[in-house]
């Protein structure tokens, strides 16, 4: 429940009310006081007729007066009976025009009829009956009239009516009495409708003051319900005092700030009989032998009505009071809960301690860093520094300091170029330039030291950004690297004469090729003729040792071949043919160049091509080649009864993949680089039976690498090799419909190449 008188109203003066809202509260007022004397003007016009009646009965046939009496009661009789349904009910808010209209129709009909006793029981002779009639006919319509002010047309139209036959009857007795008498009728409805328009007047005034005055309780009412629901709302507690210090209101969060007491926050409380109640409830945290020094202290802030206090409840929570009087001697005071205030400022002070112990610790332990960085930084063999914005030196270790042969002291605070003088010096400082615009340098570069030494370094300058982007200076670092430039040199005078020998040797054995091939071919030549018998018939012995001669020619002019090939590879000088070729019809060609020795061994060969192989892009020559080197390999080292099967597949993302694969004795994991090393053999129980230069498998996988694929070996002792060939997709299978045929391309034709058995 609130507590306290309802809040004033800051609006001034009521307004008048607007002209339809106080037509329709006239009306509303009018029909409320109509029902209130409705009674009383009917039972009075029940009554007056009666009174006329008897005294009519000889002014006119006893039927004539019993029909008028008869009529003037029904009117009264159907207005009370209409009536009475709505005595007990409450006033209607709202009245129509009609409702009103209809009243004036019904006043001007019963005023008629009361006119009627005018006309009908008038008598020329002046009696006691006509006196009677007068003053009943002239008091009944002026009673009507002032008690229905409120309704001018129902007033004004009964009295008309009511007059209009008795002044008929007097017009048509005529004389000059009658017509005087008539004048006087004039003379009272005028005078009747003086007091009517004032007493209207009156009235519509009163109405429209309360109107606007109900209006402005409405108003007071809003606000007071508004200021009130504010109050309740706000986030904190508030108190009104009077300036009486009583109690005038308070909202529901100061009452549940200080529950233990909240049954005497009701108006007219005194404010220090609060405060005692608040200390004698123990309902704040203090001490027994300080209640009434508080108490002093509370009422003293309060009725200073400046500045805040700060106190605590027995059950821990912390309110701020803060009170202020109005310029009429009010008192206001908000109560703030700042438990939570008040618990952050004890984190905070604990945080605090913390971090001052942390910061002391801390320094402690930076301090020892301090000293350790300084030991490591002086045991570094490179020289460490850190410069200003102004590139003078902030920091140096031993090494620096060593190299410009002079004391810390004297380097500390200088610039780079009164430390460093000369072109090195401002080649430095142009450097920092650069890191001091937050970019990081670094270079190498032979630098003429104080100390008189001639230095080969690598330094880098690195910015110091701190948190908001500004660059507060840089570090720098400089390695000493005479020795390594001096070994590099030296390095590169070898590289260059071992590069001069390679090509030396190159020169040589490409010369040292052409020279031997020519006698080569003669002595091949040769033996041949010999062997056919050109020269004369030769007998079995000789013939042998001829075809052995040949043999021999042949076998080392292979491997002047493959020695030229890689010769020609190692140089650049070797550039794939390019074009379509037909695989099927490489590998069978290679089956057939070595079908010979794979019979002379008990060998199987076989070919496995898949059927969607279509044409590769390549050198069909080198290829061959390729082929032929694997195979004659997996013949050479695989044992009588055993297999070579050459397969070609196309992979899934359009590659294609060639492989030799043999059940021949295999080789070890760690042999396999040495046997794809230039005249690399493995060194076997099998390898010794045979001949060659080791050059196979290495001119295989330099044709791989010039058409872009990889080569992979997958073998063990004693279960075989497969040595797997995968081109790229760009060399991709090509139907055999779609370009030119194998045939077409040529794809039989040799590469400059040679395609000897290694």
């Amino acid at each position: 429940m609130r507590q306290g008188r309802p809040f004033p109203h800051p609006g001034g003066a009521p307004e008048a009310p607007a002209e339809p809202d106080l037509q329709a509260a006239i009306r509303v007022e009018q029909m409320r006081r109509y029902r209130r004397m409705l009674p009383g003007l009917c039972l009075a016009q029940m009554a007056a007729a009666a009174l006329v009646a008897a005294t009519s009965h000889h002014a006119a046939p006893a039927w004539v007066v019993l029909l008028w009496l008869l009529l003037t009661w029904l009117l009264p009789a159907i207005s009370l009976w209409r009536w009475r349904p709505h005595r007990h009910r409450p006033p209607a808010t709202s009245v129509p025009p009609a409702q009103i209209r209809r009243l004036a129709a019904t006043s001007t009909i019963g005023g008629l009829i009361w006119g009627l006793s005018g006309f009908l029981f008038y008598t020329p002779t002046l009696d006691a009956h006509q006196l009677v009639l007068i003053g009943v006919a002239s008091g009944n319509p002026a009673a009507a009239v002032g008690a229905m002010s409120i309704l001018p047309a129902a007033a004004l139209g009964f009295s008309a009516a009511h007059l209009a036959p008795l002044a008929l009857r007097l017009t048509m007795a005529g004389g000059p009495e009658h017509y005087a008498f008539i004048a006087l009728l004039a003379l009272y409805m005028a005078f009747l409708a003086f007091i009517v328009r004032g007493n209207y007047r009156a009235f519509r005034e009163r109405v429209a003051a309360e109107l606007a005055i109900r209006g402005l309780n409405d108003k007071l009412a809003r606000s007071a319900d508004m200021l009130n629901e504010v109050l309740e709302n706000i986030s904190d507690g508030f108190v009104w005092f009077d300036a009486d210090d009583r109690l005038v209101f308070c909202n529901d969060k100061f009452r549940h700030a200080n529950p233990l007491v909240s049954d005497l926050f009701v108006p007219g409380t005194r404010f220090e009989d609060l405060v005692r109640a608040i200390a004698a409830r123990k309902a704040v945290n203090i001490p027994p032998d300080m209640v009434e020094d508080w108490i002093a202290r509370r009422v003293a802030h309060h009725r200073a009505g400046d500045g805040s206090l700060e106190f605590q409840l027995a059950d821990g929570r912390w309110f701020l009071a803060s009170d202020r009087r109005t310029a009429r001697g009010d008192h206001v005071g908000i109560r703030t809960d700042i438990t939570e205030k008040k618990t952050i400022e004890a984190e905070l002070r604990r945080a605090r301690d913390e971090l001052e112990r942390r910061i002391d610790d801390r320094t402690r332990a930076l301090q020892e860093s301090h000293d350790q960085l300084r030991l490591i930084t002086d045991s570094v063999p490179a020289a460490l520094a850190y410069l200003d914005r102004g590139k003078r030196f902030v920091f140096v270790n031993n090494t620096g300091v060593a190299w410009t042969a002079t004391t810390r002291a004297r380097i500390l605070g200088r610039h780079v170029t009164e430390v460093l003088p000369g072109p090195s010096g401002e080649r430095i400082a142009r450097r920092l330039d650069t890191a001091l615009s937050g970019e990081t340098v670094r270079y190498e570069d032979q630098i003429v030291y104080p100390d008189g030494r001639i230095r080969d370094v690598a330094g880098s300058h690195i910015p110091h950004v701190d948190a908001a982007g500004i660059t507060r200076g840089c570090f720098t670092l400089v390695h000493d690297i005479t020795d390594q430039k001096q070994a590099q040199r030296e390095l590169t005078q070898a590289k260059e004469a071992a590069e001069q020998a390679d090509r030396m040797k190159s020169e040589f054995f490409a010369n040292m090729g052409h020279e031997l091939r020519t006698p080569l071919n003669a002595v091949i030549g040769f033996s041949e003729m010999l062997a056919l018998g050109i020269y004369g018939d030769l007998n079995a012995r000789q013939k042998d040792t001829v075809k052995a001669i040949g043999a021999r020619g042949k076998a080392l002019l292979a491997i002047i071949n493959d020695i030229l090939d890689i010769t020609d590879i190692e140089a650049g000088r070797l550039v794939p043919r390019e074009r379509d070729c037909d695989l099927r019809r490489l590998m069978d060609e290679v089956r057939e160049t070595v079908r010979q020795e794979a019979a002379a061994g008990s060998l199987t060969i076989d070919t496995a091509v898949d059927p969607a192989i279509g044409l590769f892009r390549g050198d069909p020559g080198l290829i061959r080649t390729l082929l032929l080197k694997l195979t004659a390999n997996a013949v050479k080292f695989t044992p009588a009864g055993g297999q070579v099967t050459l397969a070609a597949r196309r992979d899934r993302d359009g590659g294609v993949t060639l492989s030799v694969r043999d059940t021949g004795i295999g080789m070890a994991e760690q042999d396999m680089p040495k046997a794809m090393s230039v005249f690399g053999q493995v060194d076997g129980t099998l390898t010794r039976k045979f001949e060659g230069a080791g050059l196979g498998l290495t001119l295989a996988k330099a044709f791989t690498d010039l058409h872009g694929g990889k080569l992979t070996i997958d073998s063990t002792v004693g279960g075989g090799t497969t040595v797997s060939v995968r081109f790229p997709p760009a060399r991709g299978a090509r139907r055999q419909g779609g370009r030119r045929t194998a045939a077409q391309s040529g794809s039989g034709g040799d590469s400059p190449s040679g395609s000897g058995i290694s």
